[in-house]
């Protein structure tokens, strides 16, 4: 496997045996060699050849900033991690040895490794790596290693050889992937010392590694070839710092055309074989690793830092089907692995650019919405959200089978005393009943690292409008963290206290105003709501959301921010809980809200009021009103409140009942108002001057209801609408402005033309019959979506003289299947837009020609009675698998005619000289089934059998021996000298394993 890339002759300078030498970075070995100078004509010559190959390097350098060369990588095997204690040992005795020195290596004070040489001495950091199973680990101990940022953790061996080839990809990390979790600590780190003698945690200590200084390249070289690498250094990028930029899509961005959005405070870490090197992008996305990689390494992402510490709870299935990797992505964190990046990248720069609908974008997303609530919490002169804040990011099921956000929550349980809130609450944010319950392991656990914040985003597929509707969702619940800061711990205890019951009503999800806590929970959403639409509308101007207020705005549809903000007057539909107060006393007047008399209170006035004290609106008016009462007017702030359901003694009059046909009247030059029926019940407006007044704010706010619900009489839209699939269709037309709805029929194979007015519409199309087995291309004016039932184009204006509608079945592909194997196969092809599963079943040596709807599909392939003995090639298009069990080809893209292969893989013939005359056994341990094939060798040369292709281990085993006689056993190009059973590992068997044996 080729795993590095280094640039400097090696070969040459070894030849001269002259110290490496180190271009721009270890000036030390040039000054020895320039003591030669004095000692002989023919070192002197040899230095200004080397001169000259300083010249070229520096030329060679310019040039690689204008083009990237060719990446070459050393040859042979890394048999060790050549960061290994034992490894760094042997290769800094080489290096002394080259030197003509003496080296004494011993572990000082402090666990690092000393070096005493003649000239100097110098200490190294050394880690420990260890691995542990996770299945039982405890919420304290999760917590401990959580609050040690020394302490790295993943879920594949990350400090083995066998992770640094520059081949390593998802599908290899996947195959290295074995249940177990691993560590890398400092040594002598009392944490990870605790995880090592845990009991509970089977821990296993794998090695000791040793941070080789990055500018002591020769002792990076020399650790390099003691681990089995030829180094051959010519024409490859050297000691590269990795940087670039972290960055994820976001189709709100650049007036709806979307672009790739900076993510801020992401740490990106790099691995010295196993040892991370870690850093955080800054305000533009912008990362460099501190630490100069003599090669390739491992690369990837973690969203956490000091201001919060993402944990993943991947909930999609069932927590039955998802136990063991729920649990340990919720230990590892929210890690992204990158994988192998060259150092020719590593120079150039390496992006991580997150699309498509995936935990690490939502992770970039959340990151992205602490960084941008400072921003604004500063502008706006309030508190930020508390700073060491933990988020759980769930990845869920849908809601009822539609892909929708769910709950989110700000408990900050990490910064209040809420021990007897803690089981509910986590029951409250897992789908199953009693889920939690039947998983004691995993309740210990999740209350070990308890949420601050909890966000539910469906796994299945990207809601509509995501990335603005998360933002307005984040903003909300930073909202009451900065509130928290604001009020105290005990007031927003009790709040959560307060909000632990189910008490949803029709219109309000937290009930009535005669709950428990009604005026704390009313003082605390308003706010929330308040603050996070108005920071979502400063991040996303035109940015769409779903409106809390069903009474004013029923239906599903999306709304621009800035229409709600100004035209939701009940949070929730609910009067109890006046979200519109905050905005009526920032905005200008408006003739739509004739009781708002108060314009300009600022952002910190309203959050000054607040206070740990103040426990209802009753108390937060008088507040205010004492406060400010004096520049905006009491009366006035008076009368904003009393219409916003907040009376608190004070004298009011209602207005009558209103219900008359009002023109709209303000439409354009040669158009002409419709008529709108506006009723109002009794006191809707109050007055705290007059009756007269208060049926005065009824008539203006009538008209401003027709103004924003009539239509201006303009030419009627043609609406052509082609049914080419066996389905009938209803197509339904609902105006937003209106609420009005307009049903049309499509027959099957048919055409049908309609008419409606201009305007913005939500357009369903329904398929009558629906059945997942039959997808259907729904497209408006070019713009289309697949799936198999009802599908909703929302908000999309329909202007102009036509509107031209396609419902049809997307185009069939062929799926060719051949099974070479001694086994039964079975293939499942996973529509991932519909869900639905096409099986197929092909017997040994047999084929199958099948078709399947164009989209994207999960492949399953899945051997019938399988047996680690026989492993198999599984193909798909160009994408190969070895594995002897159930293998998963994720994403499929099927556009075209997709070919599926499983066959067994090639029989590599074992050959063996054996000139001793005792017979051997020859065991071959395959490393990724874990199956040994055992073969006997008797004295002689013949094949003894055959093996499939992979990589193995071999153990080859004399039936007797003796300790005074050896044997020479050579397998390839390596030999082992000794009288007992030696072992090659990590043999890679291809064409044939040739092996020889003798005295």
């Amino acid at each position: 496997m080729l795993l590095q890339r280094i640039p400097v002759n090696v070969f040459f300078l070894k030849s001269m045996r002259i110290p490496y030498l180190q271009p721009f970075v270890n000036h030390k070995n040039l000054i020895n060699a320039m003591s030669f100078l004095k000692k002989s004509v023919t070192t002197f010559c040899a230095l200004l050849f080397l001169s000259a190959l300083l010249i070229t390097s520096c030329k060679r350098e310019l040039a690689e900033k204008q083009a990237t060369p060719e990446e070459q990588s050393p040859t042979g095997r890394l048999t060790v991690n050549p960061y290994s204690l034992s490894n760094v040992k042997k290769a800094i005795e080489q290096v002394a040895a080259r030197e003509n020195r003496t080296a004494k290596i011993r572990m000082s004070q402090g666990a690092r490794l000393a070096v005493t040489t003649a000239n100097e001495t110098a200490q190294y950091p050394t880690f420990v790596y260890l691995r542990f199973n996770p299945t039982n680990m405890t919420g304290a101990q999760l917590a401990a290693v959580e609050a040690d940022t020394t302490i790295k953790l993943m879920d594949f061996p990350f400090g083995n050889p066998e992770a640094y080839a520059d081949s390593l990809d998802e599908a290899g990390i996947n195959a290295l992937r074995d249940g177990n979790i691993y560590v890398v600590a400092p040594s002598g780190n009392p944490r990870a010392d605790s995880l090592l003698f845990a009991a509970n945690l089977q821990a296993q200590a794998l090695d000791t590694l040793v941070q080789i200084p990055e500018e002591d390249t020769t002792l990076q070289m020399a650790a390099l070839e003691t681990a089995g690498l030829k180094v051959n250094l010519l024409g490859i990028c050297l000691l590269k710092r990795p940087h670039g930029y972290v960055r994820y899509w976001d189709p709100a961005l650049n007036n709806g055309q979307g672009a790739f959005e900076p993510v801020r405070g992401m740490q990106v870490w790099a691995l010295a074989f196993g040892i991370p090197i870690h850093t955080y992008t800054d305000a533009n996305g912008y990362y460099e690793v501190p630490w100069r990689f003599s090669a390739g390494t491992i690369m990837g992402t973690h969203a956490k830092n000091s201001r919060v510490n993402i944990k993943p709870l991947d909930t999609h299935g069932t927590l039955v089907q998802n136990i063991a990797t729920l649990t340990v992505q919720f230990i590892t964190g929210s890690i992204h692995i990158g994988g192998w990046v060259g150092s020719c990248t590593m120079r150039d720069g390496k992006d991580f650019n997150f699309s498509g609908h995936t935990q690490v974008r939502y992770w970039s997303q959340l990151l992205n919405a602490y960084y941008f609530h400072d921003q604004y919490a500063t502008q706006d002169n309030i508190l930020k959200a508390p700073q060491g804040m933990t988020c759980y990011a769930q990845w869920a099921n849908d809601i009822n089978g539609v892909s929708e956000f769910g709950n989110a929550s700000a408990p900050m349980l990490n910064h209040i005393t809420g021990a007897a809130l803690i089981p509910g609450f986590l029951q409250k944010i897992i789908d199953e009943v009693n889920a939690l319950q039947n998983f004691p392991s995993l309740f210990n656990l999740l209350g070990g690292v308890l949420p601050d914040m909890t966000f539910r985003v469906p796994q299945a597929a990207e809601p509509a409008a995501y990335t603005t509707r998360l933002a307005a969702t984040a903003f909300h619940e930073l909202g009451h963290a900065s509130f928290f800061r604001q009020v105290g711990a005990s007031w927003y205890t009790q709040f959560a206290i307060d909000l632990l019951p189910d008490n949803r009503v029709t219109g309000n999800p937290y009930g009535t105003a005669n709950i428990q806590g009604a005026g704390r929970i009313s003082l605390a959403e308003s706010w929330a709501e308040y603050i996070g639409q108005e920071h979502a509308l400063r991040r996303y101007p035109n940015g769409q959301v779903r409106s809390t207020n069903r009474e004013i705005f029923p239906g599903t549809g999306l709304f621009n921010l800035s229409t709600l903000i100004e035209q939701e007057f009940y949070f929730f539909g609910g009067s109890w809980m006046p979200y519109g107060v905050f905005h009526d006393m920032r905005d200008p007047y408006s003739v739509a809200e004739p009781w708002d008399n108060v314009s300009g209170a600022s952002i910190l006035q309203m959050y000054n009021t607040f206070s740990s004290s103040v426990t209802d609106w009753c108390g937060y008016i008088s507040n205010f009103a004492g406060s400010y009462g004096g520049s905006l007017g009491t009366n006035n702030i008076r009368q904003n409140f009393v219409n916003h359901n907040q009376a608190c003694g004070v004298t009011s009059f209602g207005n009558q009942i209103f219900s008359q046909a009002v023109q709209k009247n303000n439409c354009s030059a040669g158009e002409v108002g419709t008529f709108v029926t506006v009723n109002i019940p009794a006191n809707r407006f109050r007055s705290v001057s007059s009756q007269t007044d208060a049926d005065a704010m009824a008539a203006t706010f009538a008209q401003s209801e027709a103004n924003r619900l009539g239509d201006c009489i303009s030419p009627p839209i043609t609406v052509n609408a082609n049914n080419t699939t066996n389905r009938t269709m209803t197509l339904t037309f609902t105006r937003l402005s209106t609420n009005v709805t307009t049903t049309f029929t499509v027959n099957p194979g048919s055409t049908f033309s309609g008419t409606i007015p201009s305007g913005v519409y939500n357009v369903f199309m329904t398929p009558s019959n629906a059945t997942g087995t039959y997808p259907i291309v729904y497209s408006i004016n070019g713009i289309t979506q697949q799936y198999y039932a009802t599908v909703m184009f929302g908000s999309y204006l329909i202007q102009g003289t036509m509107c031209t509608i396609n419902t049809s079945p997307p185009p069939s592909i062929p799926v060719n299947i051949t099974n070479t194997t001694t086994k039964t196969m079975q293939y499942t092809l996973k529509n991932l837009s519909t869900n639905v599963d096409y099986n197929f079943s092909v017997a040994p040596n047999g084929t199958l020609a099948v078709s399947v709807p164009q989209d994207n599909y999960q492949v399953l392939i899945v051997p019938v009675n399988y047996s680690n003995s026989y492993p198999v090639v599984y193909k798909v298009n160009n994408s190969t698998q070895v594995y002897y069990a159930t293998v998963v080809f994720g994403n499929t893209q099927v556009n075209s005619p997709v070919t599926i292969s499983t066959s067994p893989p090639p029989a590599v013939p074992v050959n063996v000289s054996n000139s001793t005359t005792v017979n051997m056994q020859i065991k071959c341990t395959n490393l990724a089934t874990n199956y040994d094939y055992i073969l006997t060798a008797t004295p002689g040369t013949a094949t003894i059998g055959n093996i499939p292709e992979g990589n193995y281990s071999i153990t080859i085993t004399p039936a007797s021996y003796s300790a005074s006689s050896p044997n020479y056993y050579t397998l390839y190009n390596s030999t082992q000298v000794y009288y007992a059973a030696v072992t090659f590992g990590g043999i890679n068997a291809t064409n044939n394993l040739p092996i020889s044996i003798h005295k």
